[in-house]
């Protein structure tokens, strides 16, 4: 872990697929997050226990040695309940593009769900995030998810125009060698 902010790391996320099914593991767990935040220098840590409800270890989960947690809003309502009711201490991440299955969510459904969720949760950061990582859904449905999330960041915040993505310089073409 050392040396991970010299090379330009903003945060590390440690994900734990199995605590919330073995909720006997947490100790376990905690050892392990104390020693990775012990040498971890200024990035940020971040646990991600998926595949799971959140809601029985929330308050358990806001005592471990992490600067941040992502939790899956999809899996079940009880989650997104106890980070209203309790709030956070840590950063969070909240889960609201479900990324288990293919079907699309609609934009303008989860802005309202995120709305809602932001004006009733006290915490230093919120980031509205997937469920959990887009790595088992086709390429296409994957980007299309991540896209709706920028559609609903967009329109939280009034901004109109999607970003287009890096700007290009003036120049020579890489490919073809022409201006």
């Amino acid at each position: 872990m050392e040396g991970l902010a010299r090379a330009g790391a903003a945060g590390i996320v440690v994900e734990e697929p199995s605590l919330l099914r073995e909720p006997g593991a947490l100790p376990v767990l905690e050892d392990a997050l104390e020693v990775m935040a012990a040498r971890r220098e200024a990035v940020r840590l971040w646990l991600f226990p998926g595949f799971g409800d959140a809601a029985p270890l929330y308050e358990q989960l806001q005592k471990l040695p992490v600067d941040g947690l992502i939790i899956d809003l999809t899996y079940s309502s009880a989650a997104a309940e106890a980070v209203i009711s309790s709030g956070s201490s840590l950063a969070l991440g909240l889960g609201i593009v479900d990324a288990r299955n293919t079907r699309m969510e609609s934009p303008a459904k989860l802005t309202k769900l995120a709305s809602g969720l932001i004006r009733r949760i006290h915490a230093p950061i919120v980031m509205l995030v997937p469920s959990n990582g887009l790595e088992f859904l086709p390429r296409a449905v994957a980007v299309h998810k991540l896209q709706v999330l920028v559609r609903v960041r967009n329109l939280l915040t009034g901004v109109s125009k999607p970003r287009t993505g890096r700007r290009r310089r003036a120049g020579k073409n890489r490919r073809t060698g022409r201006r």
